[in-house]
């Protein structure tokens, strides 16, 4: 009850009622600032959920100074960087949002395809992008999309928890090179509302610290809760991903790390 007096407040502070979706930012706003709320199937929420809510709230109070500030999913790019192949000559990334991982990839690889479902959110991160020869955007949806490009990387961040996750990463999996790498930032739900609370005990003053101390940018993607627990990520991970590496991290993601077999 407490969680959901919380979400409450957050997304309807004025006299209890839900808040209106917030207008097309003006001509000069930053890519994906204050989006308007996309169309997207409601959960009850979790915690890490209602964080993300609480966060979206502290960044109108701290504006960003820049598309692609610091955030949950930015503050884990550097693992993904580091998990892309070298040489790398083609990546994908899936459910892009703002594009600020593709940005990042496009400097390590000779090209990079960034795809997002919604297309006003791929027309941000293309003006995010500026123009860069090495970066496509593509408005499509993952499941339905087909492409005959074969790929050294592929990346979802906050992306797998939208899609059936057997299916979304087989279907990754089919698109890598041999020896490529499957490379997942995720959010996964807390077995319990106790595990909830002792996570993010330590997490919050975390993410509060980091949030005064850097400029600060929107998800500039919609919210969903997540519908598994790390143990049910981790078990269908081995039975469609032998030898995937799945770890948890502080700030209510957890990572995935597969490389395909040479000989597949």
């Amino acid at each position: 009850m407490t969680g959901r007096i919380l979400t409450d407040r957050l997304e309807g502070h004025r006299c209890g009622r839900a808040v209106e979706p917030p207008p097309t930012p003006p001509v000069g706003a930053l890519p994906g600032m204050d989006a308007p709320a996309l169309e997207w199937p409601r959960r009850r929420h979790t915690l890490p959920v209602a964080v993300e809510r609480a966060s979206r709230l502290v960044t109108k109070v701290i504006p960003a100074s820049r598309a692609d500030g610091w955030n949950h999913n930015t503050h884990y790019h550097p693992l993904l960087l580091a998990a892309v192949p070298r040489p790398c000559s083609r990546a994908l990334d899936v459910g892009c949002g703002l594009g600020s991982l593709a940005h990042r990839l496009a400097t390590v690889a000779g090209h990079v395809d960034a795809i997002d479902r919604e297309p006003r959110v791929i027309d941000r991160a293309r003006a995010f992008s500026g123009g860069l020869a090495n970066l496509r955007f593509i408005a499509a949806d993952f499941m339905t999309w087909e492409t005959s490009e074969r790929y050294d990387l592929v990346s979802f961040v906050a992306t797998l928890h939208h899609l059936p996750f057997a299916e979304a990463v087989t279907r990754a999996a089919r698109w890598l090179r041999p020896s490529g790498v499957l490379a997942v930032v995720g959010l996964d739900r807390a077995p319990s509302w106790l595990a909830a609370c002792a996570r993010s005990a330590i997490a919050y003053p975390v993410s509060h610290y980091y949030r005064l101390t850097r400029p600060v940018s929107p998800i500039g993607a919609p919210i969903l809760d997540p519908a598994m627990t790390l143990a049910e990520i981790r078990r269908q991970a081995a039975a469609t991903l032998p030898g995937a590496i799945v770890r948890r991290h502080l700030l209510w993601r957890y990572s995935l790390v597969w490389t395909k077999p040479p000989s597949a």
